[in-house]
């Protein structure tokens, strides 16, 4: 299934910035009040493919 373009950045990965990753950053990244990490898994309409990813997601 086709991801939603928003999410990415125009290369085509993650949108990775730490303004919007690190939460109250402002100089450096130690002065930050949050990390948000995202990891994305594979789910497939198959239920039986699915084990490591409900494994991971728990």
């Amino acid at each position: 299934a086709p991801q939603n373009p928003n999410c990415f950045a125009p290369f085509g990965g993650p949108i990775d910035s730490a303004a919007i990753l690190l939460g109250g950053y402002n100089e450096t990244y130690d002065s930050a009040q949050a990390l948000v990490i995202t990891i994305p898994v594979t789910n497939y309409n198959d239920e039986s493919k699915n084990f490591e990813a409900k494994m991971w997601e728990s």
